[in-house]
């Protein structure tokens, strides 16, 4: 993986991460049929409705995509839904897209996570992830967690990552 980190506000990390990754693995589609996918973890559900979503459905109509298809929102957990003092409601379906991610049917390109996706995920098409904040994670977990982008697609194929955080976080790590 090529590793990144800005000392800048979140959404700029945010940001550069989303486009970068696009930029690189939009078009790549691999062996197996399924599409490359970024992670970006946000540490409150409030944070990935209010401040990350429109700002990833911004960037992905630019590039031509549309964001009920290529952004998915998965944030299961009691901590999760009522963060922030309201009551975020997780997309319908999101559970099924997010068991499916690995599928060629898939067409989510970018997955908003809370409280989901650091232990345990095993998701081979997962080919960025973004760390923008500290307390997204655990310090002890910044390394699992970048760390979810680098399973083999293919075994024995040379393949490419992208990790961008906040310097906090690639301090962690």
């Amino acid at each position: 993986p090529e590793v990144k980190f800005a000392d800048n506000d979140m959404l700029t990390i945010v940001n550069n991460g989303v486009r970068e990754f696009l930029d690189r693995y939009r078009d790549t589609v691999y062996g197996n049929g399924t599409c490359a996918k970024l992670a970006i973890y946000c540490g409150q559900i409030a944070t990935l409705e209010d401040d990350i979503y429109p700002l990833v459905a911004s960037i992905v109509t630019e590039y031509g995509m549309n964001p009920t298809e290529a952004v998915l929102k998965r944030h299961k957990g009691s901590k999760a839904q009522k963060a922030g003092g309201r009551a975020y409601q997780e997309p319908e379906g999101s559970e099924a897209a997010f068991a499916a991610l690995d599928s060629p049917l898939s067409n989510v390109r970018i997955v908003l996570l809370v409280q989901i996706g650091k232990e345990g995920w095993d998701c081979k098409s997962l080919t960025g992830i973004i760390l923008p904040h500290e307390g997204a994670c655990k310090k002890n977990m910044v390394l699992q967690t970048s760390c979810r982008c680098l399973r083999q697609v293919v075994r024995g194929e040379h393949e490419t990552a992208l990790v961008w955080m906040n310097k906090p976080n690639a301090d962690s790590l």
